[in-house]
Order: structure tokens, then C-alpha cells, then sequence
């Protein structure tokens, strides 16, 4: 399923739609961040920076759902933060920004809409998974 044809099955807020939208524009690899990092960490490299997030991946996600079901606003809140974090280290522009919409709706206690968006945020993190993916095998 993609982003669009999951756009057309919930109805989001204008706010939200144009949030989606900024956010779909986005690398979801910034490949600029992760060549800086290359340069700054030249002696031991970046390779298991990329190994940790991916082995991280199922566990920010796994504590958004967990808060999600748990009906926790704060929770959803501290865990997207979480996710942010992790995720800008590598330049996951596209998951960054979604985390900060995840934020957002956790502040305002808008679970439904946060849990309208988890398809979106799969899709993301799976797109997100392969371009680490290739870029470990091109930077092997």
C-alpha cells in the first residue's frame, strides 16, 4: 500500500494533510548527513551506526504501539521523541518529521489520528530499512 492510497482511506485534518505532505517531499535517507558523519567519524566509520539503528528500528516502533494502545498521550509523546532522536542522528528526514507530527498528537492527546498514522510510518521505516540496507553494501 502507499502513502497515497493510505492518504484516501482516513480523513486527517488540514493541519495534518499538510504535514504529510511536507513530510512525503523528504528524503528518506539524507545521504548529505550521512556522508558529514563519514568525514567526522573517518577513523571507525559509520557502518555500526547504521547496524544499531536497524537493530533499534522494531524497538521505537514497538514502544509507539505500546503507548497507542495503552491510550497514553505522554507516552506516545516520550516514545516518538525517542524515535526522533535515534532517527536524526542518521539524517531519516522523512521519520524525523513524522515523529515530530507523532509528538504533536501525543501533547494533544490525539490517538486516533496518531494511530491513523502507523501505516504511514511502516511504509516509511520499510523504505527507510532498504536505503540503509543499500547503503551498507555500498559503503562495504
Amino acid at each position: 500500500m502507499s502513502h497515497s492510497v493510505i492518504l484516501k482511506t482516513y480523513e486527517f485534518s488540514p493541519h495534518v494533510q499538510q504535514n504529510l505532505a511536507t513530510i512525503q517531499a523528504l528524503p528518506a535517507l539524507n545521504h548529505a548527513t550521512l556522508d558529514s558523519m563519514r568525514q567526522e567519524m573517518r577513523a571507525r566509520g559509520i557502518d555500526w551506526l547504521l547496524d544499531l539503528y536497524l537493530r533499534e528500528l522494531p524497538n521505537y516502533i514497538r514502544e509507539m504501539m505500546t503507548a497507542l494502545h495503552a491510550n497514553d498521550g505522554e507516552q506516545l509523546y516520550l516514545a516518538a521523541h525517542k524515535f526522533k532522536g535515534g532517527s536524526a542522528n542518521l539524517g531519516a528526514d522523512q521519520v524525523v518529521n513524522l515523529c515530530k507530527l507523532f509528538e504533536q498528537l501525543g501533547r494533544q492527546n490525539d490517538l486516533a489520528t496518531a494511530n491513523q498514522l502507523i501505516p504511514i510510518l511502516e511504509l516509511m521505516t520499510q523504505q527507510l530499512r532498504q536505503e540503509i540496507v543499500d547503503e551498507r553494501h555500498r559503503s562495504g
